[in-house]
């Protein structure tokens, strides 16, 4: 999985995003009314996620794919997603944010 692709899960995860969309079939609105988020942004990862195939999306609406459901869903005992997050400790830094903002780019070397 390519960085751009597990910056998408990880945030996702971070935010409990496939908790959400578990039991119920919310639009982006009602997705970015419950989280707090940016509008746009909001979209965007859902798009995101919708074109990685971890969710659907018809008439508007955002659900978990079987997939998601099974593995993406924090309160069952099938979720993996602490091992995402373990798994992609070392490679977010190729992004130079981690899933929370924080920025993990080295600062520039001091030139002799």
């Amino acid at each position: 999985m390519g960085p751009v692709k597990m910056a998408s899960l990880l945030t996702a995860i971070d935010l409990d995003l496939f908790d959400l969309t578990d039991e119920s079939s919310p639009t982006a609105e009602e997705v970015t009314a419950a989280l707090g988020s940016h509008d746009a942004n909001t979209r965007l990862l859902l798009d995101t996620l919708t074109a990685m195939g971890l969710l659907t999306k018809r008439k508007g609406c955002y659900t978990n794919t079987d997939l998601a459901a099974t593995f993406l869903v924090s309160p069952k005992p099938t979720w993996l997603g602490e091992m995402f997050v373990s798994m992609a400790a070392p490679s977010t830094g190729s992004l130079g944010t981690s899933s929370s903002g924080s920025s993990t780019a080295r600062p520039p070397s001091p030139r002799k």
